[in-house]
């Protein structure tokens, strides 16, 4: 991991729990260009169309008895 100067350690995790759900897409937009330049960004959502396609990235479905990681969703 590498040093950030800013937190005086390492780059921290940004945890984004469903905030998504309770904003408009263009609000939903905003936020996605804010968080974009993070180093790590973990994101949970109930609704896959919650999150701004600008949220590229890796995708694990949670499913009953394990996760779904299929690139095709």
């Amino acid at each position: 991991m590498l040093d950030d100067a800013r937190t005086g350690g390492s780059a921290p995790i940004l945890i984004l729990d469903d905030v998504f759900a309770e904003l408009d897409v263009q609000r939903r937009r905003k936020l996605a260009a804010i968080v974009s330049g993070a180093e790590q960004v973990l994101v949970t959502a109930a609704v896959d169309d919650d999150i701004p396609v600008e949220l590229a990235g890796r995708r694990v479905r949670v499913v009953p008895g394990g996760i779904d990681e299929r690139e095709d969703r």
